[in-house]
């Protein structure tokens, strides 16, 4: 997908059945899936319909949940220079966190938590 066109919008307007080739389903849907839900809840929200649409048919994917898959990132090349840019004023200066003090009750992830760095 590194060459691939861009294109106006996420996702597509048309739902022709498309015959399914071999090509298509050695594509990694999966991994492709989880990188676009990835980037549509952290950085490009603008995509977020568009995948949820196409990771309803995780397993039983058809050559025309690939083409779809393959159009958002047709999208996100045309767009690449968009998304979300989160700019503080000043530095951080303390970083508060908390944990349940107990650990849920497992003794060895208190063990790993407690491990010196």
């Amino acid at each position: 997908m590194k060459n691939a066109k861009s294109c106006d919008t996420p996702a597509s307007s048309d739902s022709k059945s498309i015959q399914e080739t071999a090509q298509e389903k050695e594509y990694p849907h999966r991994e492709a899936l989880g990188s676009l839900l990835y980037l549509s809840t952290r950085t490009r929200p603008d995509i977020a319909q568009a995948v949820n649409l196409v990771s309803r048919k995780v397993e039983n994917s058809t050559r025309e949940d690939v083409t779809k898959v393959k159009k958002i990132f047709k999208y996100l090349v045309g767009t690449k220079e968009k998304g979300i840019l989160f700019k503080r004023n000043k530095p951080i200066e303390n970083i508060d966190s908390y944990r349940d003090s107990d650990d849920a009750g497992d003794p060895k992830r208190k063990e790993a938590l407690l491990a010196p760095c």
